[in-house]
């Protein structure tokens, strides 16, 4: 059988893909040794439902799959949305800055909402300002007070200082399996908005969350300004 953790990481492979150009024989080559990887095995453990689609369409044999729930592999339990009042808005992503987990359409979302309305933009994660992806980020956020500088924190940290956040996004353009990132402000007990997009759809129809049209800067920003505003009202 394959490893658990070895099936995990093999559904991960493709996003090394988006990152670099790679020669059509290369691609080539990789969906070929993938699907020559799958049939050796005699059991796959996917955790999203596209990821079942993605293996089926490849004509892998639908009998060696078996679902197992990111919440079951990282013992996470999701926790009621919590009601806490305070005169900002709190908002987060959680993840690395990179153009796939879709950091650009959080900012591109924020700068389109009025500024009287009260915010703070956090984020969180490694690899800021190692890119010019998020290097020219971070020069639109130094334009408006309402970002804060990206941080990363330890671990036995993150639970209280995500328990001081009222939303987290997930705007990712690739389609996540989990992500991970929701996972964890839902165990803090976060409101959640999300790209409607692959895992994070799954997600959102598994936990009631509310989710923005994909790759949609326009969509999100006004979903955010309605949650603030409702936020402040109730």
């Amino acid at each position: 059988k394959l490893n658990p953790v070895l099936a995990i990481g093999i559904s991960y492979l493709p996003k090394t893909l988006l990152n670099k150009k790679m020669p059509t024989g290369l691609v080539h080559e990789y969906i070929t040794s993938t699907k020559e990887f799958y049939n050796l095995v005699d059991e796959i453990f996917y955790h999203a439902n596209w990821v079942k689609d993605l293996l089926l369409r490849n004509k892998i044999d639908e009998r060696k799959l078996t679902f197992w729930s990111l919440e079951d592999i990282l013992q996470k339990k999701p926790k009621p949305v919590n009601t806490i009042k305070s005169e900002v808005y709190k908002i987060i992503l959680i993840g690395r800055p990179t153009w796939i987990k879709g950091a650009h359409l959080l900012v591109d979302a924020v700068e389109k909402i009025p500024k009287n309305i009260p915010l703070e933009i956090h984020f969180l994660g490694k690899e800021w300002g190692e890119d010019s992806y998020s290097t020219s980020l971070m020069n639109r956020m130094k334009m408006d007070n309402r970002f804060k500088t990206p941080t990363v924190i330890p671990n036995d940290q993150m639970p209280k200082f995500l328990s001081e956040m009222n939303l987290c996004i997930a705007p990712s353009i690739w389609p996540e399996t989990g992500p991970i990132s929701v996972l964890d402000a839902l165990e803090s007990g976060l409101d959640v908005l999300g790209a409607n997009l692959a895992g994070i759809a799954d997600q959102s129809k598994k936990y009631g969350f509310e989710t923005f049209k994909w790759n949609n800067s326009l969509d999100l920003s006004i979903k955010i300004h309605k949650k603030a505003i409702s936020f402040f009202k109730n």
